[in-house]
């Protein structure tokens, strides 16, 4: 898959988002030096925005794409699991195959089962306007 992202918003609003995850991201302990892979079947603006925050936090990102074929997804997802990477960014189909080869590390994106991305940015975006106080909706608080 090639490393080049479409752009699919303005560069000054994917800019902001990016901030706005990679200071949710540091709340994870993702930061400067670890090895987190992009696990997705397209590089669409969401993934841009991904890919610019972990970039922005210094870390080691690989992206892979998800395979057409089912097998080759199994053998992509046991490969990352392989290398155990501090974090993976997926999509649904990702997610399953990931689950499926045993991945111990967290899982972002905005599928079911993962921790979710926008949910992260929305929540800094609320927080710089109202404070640290605030809830965090990726949290199940019952």
């Amino acid at each position: 898959m090639s490393a080049a992202i479409a752009s699919c918003a303005p560069d000054d609003r994917l800019a902001t988002r990016a901030g706005q995850l990679a200071a949710g991201l540091r709340r994870f302990r993702i930061g400067r030096n670890q090895r987190v892979t992009v696990f997705v079947s397209d590089l669409s603006g969401e993934t841009e925005i991904a890919v610019r925050s972990l970039r922005s936090l210094e870390c080691e990102v690989t992206i892979v794409g998800v395979p057409a074929a089912d097998a080759e997804v199994a053998a992509a997802a046991a490969t990352i699991v392989a290398g155990r990477p501090d974090a993976v960014f997926t999509c649904a189909q990702g997610a399953a195959a990931l689950r499926a080869a045993g991945v111990r590390a967290p899982l972002f994106g905005d599928c079911p089962g993962v921790l979710w991305t926008r949910a992260i940015e929305l929540h800094e975006a609320h927080a710089a306007r109202s404070g640290p106080s605030v809830a965090q909706p990726w949290e199940n608080v019952s």
